[in-house]
C-alpha cells in the first residue's frame, strides 16, 4: 500500500472504507441494511458461495454452499454481521462487517475473522456481491 499513510486520520474517510487514494475516492457511504442475494466468499483460502435469503429484525436467514448456516445475525447500527457454519465435526463462527462504500464501486463488500469455536482459531474471511 505505498503512499497510503494509514496513521494519518486524513487518508481515511470512514471505518471500514478504503483509504482517499484507494482506486474508489469516495465520499464513502455507509450501508445500514445486509443486501440478500448470492456472496461470493472466500475464507481462509476456500472459495464459498453464501446465499443471503432473507434479513428481518437482525435475525439472517441463508445457505452455504458447504455446512450448515446457523444462528445469523445481522446488527445494523454497526454493520456487523455473524453466524456459525456447523460441520460435521466442528462449528465455525463469522464476524464481518459490511464495508462503506464509494457509488462507482460495483461490489457490496464484507471483510471480518472467523474461527473454530472449541478451539480458538482465527483466519480472515471476506465476501463480494455485485450492487
Amino acid at each position: 500500500m505505498s503512499g497510503v499513510n494509514l496513521s494519518n486520520a486524513a487518508d481515511i474517510s470512514l471505518p471500514g472504507s478504503f483509504p482517499e487514494t484507494a482506486i474508489w475516492p469516495g465520499p464513502y457511504i455507509p450501508d445500514s441494511s445486509l443486501p440478500p442475494g448470492e456472496w461470493d466468499m472466500l475464507a481462509n483460502g476456500r472459495i464459498f458461495s453464501l446465499n443471503i435469503i432473507s434479513v428481518i429484525d437482525g435475525v439472517v436467514t441463508a445457505t452455504i454452499n458447504s455446512g450448515d448456516f446457523i444462528n445469523g445475525t445481522w446488527y445494523s447500527g454497526t454493520g456487523e454481521f455473524t453466524f456459525q457454519r456447523k460441520l460435521p465435526t466442528i462449528t465455525q463462527e463469522y464476524t464481518a462487517y459490511l464495508l462503506a462504500y464509494d457509488k462507482n464501486d460495483p461490489k457490496h463488500r464484507l471483510a471480518g475473522t472467523f474461527g473454530n469455536i472449541t478451539i480458538g482459531t482465527e483466519a480472515g474471511w471476506y465476501a463480494t456481491r455485485s450492487r
